[in-house]
Parts: structure tokens; C-alpha cells; sequence
């Protein structure tokens, strides 16, 4: 069995931002665009997507990972690209998909996709099309949540849901 650390949670003795260091140092590095993790990667993903059509889930997460300092930033996004479109290939088989996420640095340490700009590029450069993610949600009859996780770059946060106006989604 292997574990995925919460950093959230984990080495709170340590400000958060050093609880990268401390997370890798005790050996979790995230799998996805390591490079010397790729075939524990490949091992995990028929695992989950059997986990997951067991429960009946038909969306999983896969977390870019942790920007590498050592390696060139195109290189680690090309094996991260590389990985995503694969495991999203054996997601298709069973009508499962795979998404992915941003996740902000200043309150979450050096992930490799800290902005939305970076993951729609990223969602681009997978030849997906990630212009229309709202409304493909929308016409798939989606009526879960859309999670709003971002701190607003606006002084309140009404000005900064802007965006969902101007989408027409209010």
C-alpha cells in the first residue's frame, strides 16, 4: 500500500512552504511528472480506475505534481502531458475521465500548474478544448458543483465572480 501526503495536514510543524521539502525528503513526491516514478504511475492507474468503477466514479483527479527545480520546466510538463493523455486513454475504455487542476503556490507550495491560464495551456496543448469546459458541462446535463477554490485577485470577492456574468451562467 502506498500514501499520498496531505500536506494540508501533514508537517505542520513546518511552515507550508517548507513542507514540500520535508513531504519529499520522506519520499512523496507525486507521480505523475516525476521522472523516476513513471512506471509506479503506470502501475497505479489501472488500480484506480478499477477502485473507481467499483464506487461508480467516473471522474478522477490526477494531480500535476510539484514543479522540479532540477529539471527543465518544458521537459517535466511534456512527461506530465504524456502522462495525463495516457492515463486519460485508459479512462476512455471505461467511460471514466481524467481531470486535472490548478493549484495555487502561494498557499500550496510549487505545484506545476499554479494558475487557470497554466491548465487550460496545459488542457490546449492535449489537443483538448478547453474553451468550452463550462458549457460542455453544461450541455452533458451536469448538475453537480462547480467548486470555486481560488482566492480573488479583486478587492472583494463579489467583483471577482465577474467571469460567471460574463459566461451568461447567472
Amino acid at each position: 500500500m502506498r500514501f499520498s501526503a496531505n500536506l494540508s495536514f501533514l508537517f505542520k510543524d513546518a511552515p507550508f512552504v517548507q513542507r514540500f521539502a520535508r513531504a519529499r525528503a520522506a519520499g512523496d513526491r507525486g507521480l505523475l511528472s516525476d521522472p523516476d516514478r513513471q512506471q509506479v504511475f503506470r502501475e497505479n492507474v489501472p488500480v484506480a480506475l478499477e477502485l473507481a468503477d467499483k464506487i461508480g466514479c467516473r471522474r478522477l483527479n490526477a494531480l500535476v505534481g510539484v514543479r522540479f527545480p532540477e529539471l527543465e520546466l518544458e521537459a517535466q510538463l511534456e512527461l506530465a502531458r504524456q502522462s495525463v493523455a495516457w492515463a486519460a486513454e485508459q479512462a476512455q475504455a471505461q467511460g471514466a475521465s481524467i481531470m486535472i487542476e490548478a493549484i495555487n503556490k502561494f498557499e500550496n507550495g510549487p505545484y506545476l500548474l499554479d494558475t487557470t491560464a497554466q491548465a487550460v495551456n496545459f488542457i490546449d496543448t492535449l489537443g483538448a478544448d478547453s474553451s468550452y469546459i463550462l458549457e460542455l458541462l453544461d450541455r452533458s446535463g451536469y448538475a453537480g458543483w462547480v467548486g470555486l477554490e481560488y482566492n480573488p485577485s479583486t478587492p472583494t470577492t463579489e467583483e471577482s465572480l465577474g467571469w460567471i456574468a460574463e459566461l451568461g451562467y447567472a
